[in-house]
């Protein structure tokens, strides 16, 4: 039987139930240009991220128009953030959406570059950027966090193919697939990290940094 992937069922449901966090002035953006966002329940997962962790420095890298910003400030309204996105188009008008939150800042720039020039330490991070990029993302971002710092990485599952073997996953998302087995095989190896795969949309990764766990030691009675 091919059904159609979901990471949770009654999703549908419970985002239909859910109000947005996000003013409609993004959503009427998002829909204009067609610009893939989070959704309602990603959107107040990461603002409740936010606010539980209690986070003075944020980076959301992948930022498109800003609907993640956006909620990411309403979790911490007074946390410094640096928005990030490759494309000219989606920078600009997330720059124009924000303009009036003097504690955003938004880069047209890629992250990698601009993670290694960066000097900031940051408490939170949301990635939602090119899926086979999250690993090489990973290791330059890790340098820039805060011990407890919270990062999530959306769309972990793409699509459910991560679960697929490689040969059944269609050319356009192979590599993508098998870079986040990879990736997520990694997180969960990491003794100074606590991962955890939240079941909205795509599949949200959520991974506290810097907490190292003790091994696990068996005495012989």
């Amino acid at each position: 039987m091919d059904l159609p992937f979901n990471a949770m069922p009654g999703a549908n449901y419970i985002s239909d139930i859910s109000d947005d966090i996000i003013p409609t002035l993004f959503r009427q953006k998002q829909a204009e240009l067609k610009v893939p966002s989070l959704g309602k329940l990603g959107c107040r997962f990461i603002s409740i991220c936010a606010a539980i962790s209690k986070a003075k420095t944020i980076i959301d890298i992948g930022c498109g128009i800003g609907v993640s910003t956006m909620a990411l400030h309403l979790g911490a309204p007074t946390a410094q953030i640096h928005a990030l996105d490759a494309n000219p188009e989606r920078a600009e008008t997330c720059r124009t959406l924000l303009s009036n939150y003097p504690n955003i800042t938004v880069y047209n720039e890629m992250a990698i570059p601009f993670l290694q020039r960066d000097e900031t330490r940051y408490d939170m991070a949301f990635v939602d950027s090119i899926k086979k990029d999250y690993i090489a993302i990973w290791h330059t971002l890790r340098p820039r966090l805060n011990a407890g710092a919270v990062v999530v990485f959306d769309d972990v599952l793409l699509h459910g193919y991560v679960a697929e073997e490689n040969a059944t996953v269609p050319t356009k998302y192979r590599d993508g697939a098998a870079e986040l087995r990879l990736f997520l095989e990694e997180l969960s190896t990491d003794p100074t990290v606590k991962s955890q795969i939240i079941p909205i949309d795509g599949g949200m990764l959520m991974a506290t940094y810097g907490l190292e766990q003790a091994p696990l030691v068996c005495h012989p009675k």
